[in-house]
């Protein structure tokens, strides 16, 4: 059961749990981004069912009357803390960039601040995205002497990415660098991100934590389809190359019709563009973004997961849909290789849609060697609420964190 308190004074905020272990989230879900960091959120959620968590997010909110509000919901020993402050989210202006990081770091420093000096420090303050709340950890940790440790999610340290980490600022590229080389222990949801922010951050201690799935909602169902049904499940943002899948599919339809493609994922724009080109497209049906509850049961009722992605690190949905018992046909891009192997799925170069093409063939032809059954019970025991809730513990107790 969930409490909620809304608060328009940092002063008055207060809290129903320890103040034991602190999260300081760059991104997480909010009314202003739904689904931002949701793998955030759902990391979160395991962890609280072993320790007293509470999570820092900051965002603006443009509807707002008042300057700022703290929305603080309660469920079991996880206290989620969402920081909202008047701004219309544009940073494109010089002027409009200073007051939102004015906005988003003072008030999210007087909260973290406030809390401490009232409840105590926590044995550790763990961030999550390096920026912004990277520079608050920083801050916080010299103020009260409180050891700081990070996880980074982003692909965007990958070469060749164009609004990647190269591509930044100075500015921007040292303060991520000072983030990680300060921090007492980094983590990574994939080994091949994991060795490059390593690298960059002149350390090589850097641990994998994985994406989590729930066993209990993501589980394999026995299927008996009489199309056989791929399914991709996304943002349908660049990266993820929907429009490569969709050309590869296209050809396929003109070489033989017994499969359909389900689609998850996208704006109404993101479903418009589609439509406009494959509209009459009699294998392809277009859901547009479901809810995260319901994404478990399309997975139970297809045949196998398709991803493209251009750049990646370690996607849930991979996760998600091993679970189930899904093999998976990705590309090489980021981690996504590192947990697909010749019994649960196929891997491709990321942008070579021939081999794509070919992969698709294969698994049409070639389905009854992959045993769902055994996928699902593999992917639980490397994904599931206990492994990953086991392996933070593990990383904290390494670091010589007591918790």
């Amino acid at each position: 059961m969930n409490n909620t308190h809304t608060y328009y004074s940092y002063k008055d905020v207060a809290l129903e749990a320890p103040l034991r272990m602190l999260w300081l989230a760059s991104w997480y879900p909010s009314i202003t981004e739904p689904t931002n960091g949701d793998f955030i959120q759902r990391h979160a959620i395991v962890l609280a069912a072993k320790i007293p968590l509470v999570v820092i997010h900051t965002i603006h909110d443009e509807k707002m009357d008042g300057p700022v509000r703290y929305e603080l919901s309660v469920s079991g020993q996880l206290t989620e803390l969402i920081v909202y402050f008047r701004h219309n989210g544009n940073t494109e202006t010089l002027a409009g960039k200073f007051t939102y990081n004015n906005a988003y770091y003072r008030y999210t420093q007087q909260l973290v601040d406030q809390l401490i000096s009232k409840y105590g420090k926590p044995v550790c303050i763990h961030v999550h995205v390096p920026v912004k709340m990277g520079r608050v950890a920083m801050k916080t940790s010299k103020k009260w002497d409180i050891p700081y440790v990070v996880s980074e999610q982003s692909s965007k340290y990958l070469p060749g990415i164009e609004d990647g980490y190269h591509n930044r600022s100075w500015f921007y590229r040292v303060s991520v660098k000072m983030v990680f080389r300060n921090a007492l222990a980094i983590s990574n949801v994939s080994d091949a991100l994991g060795k490059i922010i390593g690298e960059l951050a002149g350390r090589n201690d850097v641990n994998v934590i994985r994406n989590v799935a729930d066993p209990k909602v993501f589980r394999y169902m026995p299927t008996q389809n009489l199309t056989f049904r791929f399914i991709h499940a996304s943002t349908l943002k660049a990266q993820k190359n929907i429009e490569g899948i969709l050309r590869v599919f296209e050809q396929l339809y003109s070489e033989r019709q017994d499969f359909e493609l389900l689609v998850l994922g996208g704006n109404e724009q993101d479903i418009k563009s589609i439509k406009m080109n494959y509209g009459h497209a009699e294998w392809l049906t277009l859901k547009g973004t479901v809810d995260h509850s319901l994404v478990a049961g399309h997975m139970q009722k297809a045949n196998c997961l398709v991803m493209f992605s251009r750049d990646e690190n370690f996607p849930s949905v991979v996760a998600e849909a091993l679970c189930c018992g899904l093999p998976v046909i990705s590309s090489d891009a980021g981690g996504c290789a590192e947990a697909i192997h010749p019994g649960n799925g196929i891997v491709v170069s990321s942008g070579n849609e021939e081999q794509l093409l070919e992969a698709i063939k294969y698994m049409l032809n070639s389905y009854p060697k992959y045993n769902r059954e055994s996928i699902a019970g593999e992917a639980a025991s490397l994904y599931g609420n206990e492994r990953i809730a086991s392996d933070f513990i593990e990383f904290y107790r390494n670091a010589q964190i007591s918790i």
